[in-house]
């Protein structure tokens, strides 16, 4: 009878991305982003949370570091910002 080989794949969880904003002035804003697994994101924005129409700021960052978006318009507006991944 032959031998069978069975090879088994483990993944790390992946880590969702965590952002912070400043607002260094009155008309500009800087997110900082760190993710705990490099993958290919975008950076978005809305101004309503319940909105399915997010805007594309950036994309196609891949995010193993802490990486800054500056000079991002600010506006009298709530803003909202979050990191999608990306599909390779």
């Amino acid at each position: 009878m032959g031998t069978v080989a069975l090879t088994a794949h483990l993944h790390a969880p992946i880590v969702p991305p965590i952002l912070s904003i400043s607002q260094p002035s009155s008309n500009t804003v800087n997110v900082t982003v760190v993710a705990g697994y490099p993958y290919n994101y975008a950076l978005q924005m809305s101004t309503n949370l319940s909105s399915t129409n997010w805007v594309n700021l950036r994309s196609n960052y891949t995010v193993p570091t802490p990486i800054t978006f500056t000079n991002l318009p600010a506006t009298n507006s709530s803003e909202y910002f979050r990191m999608m991944s990306i599909p390779p």
